[in-house]
């Protein structure tokens, strides 16, 4: 029996380890040519995923250059060109083409968005020799790309020193066209398209209005709040996707002047006050402050400044935070806060529980700790020192106007988890116009720095903004600079990618 076991064992067929075999390997190259065909698969997805990413971004980023739907789809064609896809079935998508695309962009909706969707064909080189697979795989990709929807405010500075650099006018205590009630008037109906001609505030306009090119209307807001010494903020416009209206709100604003002219100190002229005032002396423009004269001339040492400030930064940037209110979740929103000078003004005091505003009986937070500094502000300018007096019941006796534009800085950027209006943080780029933002004459006595005041207070809070809005500090010199420094805060808040 032994003997015929082994003989059947050895008469196993012996193909069978050749079938077998090639079983295997033809195993191991289905594996291995499917592995290269994905590979070449993901490989051309890839590349079109890039392509498509790119011609996204830049459809996207030419918003800012008000470019057409169909600008935007050659341009987005093109960088699909440049990655090697030259699809004739491409869709590029946009917000502001015709009719709508409701799946991208429901009504109503103004989104700055961009949505191209590609196709490719890559070759099956292993995997088709099994029978019901195609010669070609099409590989697919869309991307969306949104240039920013902007909510901008422009807070800024119309306060009477807005007109430094007019022209001076007559020492006798005739026209000056310093005066805001003298330049405001000049060129009244507007032959260069800006009525008035108090500079540098005309420049100022012409800057803020060359800005708006920079945007894309309908799908960018802007809204403006000027300020100057009161808290009732006397212009405002809120947001608007109208650029005409913002362009003529903006062309016929005006410097704020004090209500009545002073006679001059050499007594030229009998226009007679009672309350706070211009004044012509040696030919240019100063303060006559009543307050601070009579309370001289009964002998108050040091004399009450609180109707010499014309500045309440704090109240141009409370206003600002208010309008966000009907800012939209999905836009970015600037403020963008310009003025030449140091805060030295603010909102009136808690009467009852709440604000007076614009009660002329009430001049603000001015306590009497600064009656001897540059008027109603700490000479040094400290960010930290008697902060977040806006809500608490008990006010700190040394709280002044610059303590008060500061907490409205924090306002504005959300910074601080104690405010409670829970809105989102918003960027803040600040510029500063003119020497006075960093040479404020009020510290100086034409040698050497008086009463311990920073000269560059102005440039001190300004920084401050933009570092706590995550935005930019500029200095403007003159008002040359200002188109420039605009231009260059449109194309930081530009665009971003979104999907």
């Amino acid at each position: 029996m032994k003997n015929n076991a082994r003989l059947l064992l050895s008469r196993k067929p012996k193909g069978q380890v050749a079938v077998l075999f090639a079983f295997i390997a033809l195993g191991l190259i289905a594996v291995i040519g499917l592995t290269i065909d994905l590979g070449v698969v993901f490989l051309n997805y890839t590349n079109l995923r890039r392509a498509v990413d790119a011609a996204s971004l830049a459809g996207a980023s030419k918003y800012r250059l008000n470019v057409t739907h169909a600008e935007m789809e050659t341009i987005a064609t093109e960088f699909l060109k440049l990655n090697g896809v030259n699809d004739p079935s491409v869709v590029i998508t946009t917000c502001n083409q015709t009719p709508v695309d409701p799946t991208l962009c429901p009504t109503g909706l103004n989104r700055k968005l961009v949505r191209v969707q590609a196709s490719s064909p890559v070759d099956l080189n292993f995997i088709n020799i099994v029978p019901g697979i195609p010669d070609t795989l099409t590989v697919y990709s869309e991307a969306t790309s949104e240039a920013a929807s902007l909510d901008v405010i422009l807070v800024l500075d119309t306060s009477e020193s807005m007109t430094w650099d007019a022209e001076m006018g007559n020492a006798d205590g005739g026209d000056d066209e310093r005066d805001p009630m003298v330049c405001n008037n000049l060129d009244s109906s507007g032959t260069d398209g800006y009525p008035g001609e108090c500079h540098p505030f005309e420049e100022v306009k012409m800057a803020a209005v060359d800005f708006l090119d920079e945007l894309y209307f309908p799908f960018d807001r802007v809204g403006v709040v000027t300020f100057d010494r009161w808290d009732n903020y006397p212009t405002r416009l809120d947001l608007t996707n109208n650029k005409a209206t913002v362009v003529n709100y903006i062309k016929n604003l005006q410097v704020t002047p004090w209500m009545q002219l002073c006679a001059d100190y050499s007594g030229n002229n009998d226009r007679f006050h009672d309350g706070p005032c211009a004044s012509y002396d040696w030919g240019f423009y100063v303060y006559d402050c009543e307050a601070r004269t009579e309370s001289a001339d009964a002998g108050v040492d040091p004399p009450d400044p609180r109707t010499c400030g014309a500045t309440n930064t704090g109240a141009g940037m409370e206003s600002a935070n208010e309008m966000f209110a009907a800012g939209r979740e999905s836009a970015l929103w600037v403020v963008i806060l310009l003025t030449d000078g140091a805060t030295n003004a603010s909102v009136s005091r808690f009467v009852g529980g709440s604000f007076v505003s614009g009660d002329p009986e009430y001049f603000g937070w001015c306590p009497v700790s600064t009656w001897d500094t540059p008027a109603c502000r700490n000479g040094r300018s400290d960010p930290v020192t008697n902060r977040h007096y806006y809500y608490p019941p008990s006010p700190d006796p040394d709280y002044d106007s610059a303590d008060f534009a500061y907490d409205m800085i924090d306002l504005v950027a959300d910074r601080t988890d104690d405010w409670p209006d829970g809105d989102a943080q918003k960027l803040i780029y600040s510029i500063g116009l003119g020497d006075a933002v960093t040479e404020n004459s009020l510290c100086w006595d034409g040698s050497a720095e008086i009463n311990d005041c920073d000269p560059d207070a102005g440039e001190i809070m300004l920084k401050y903004a933009a570092r706590q809005g995550d935005g930019e500090y500029y200095f403007a010199p003159s008002p040359n600079q200002l188109r420039r420094i605009f231009q260059s805060i449109a194309e930081k808040i530009a665009f971003r990618i979104t999907q």
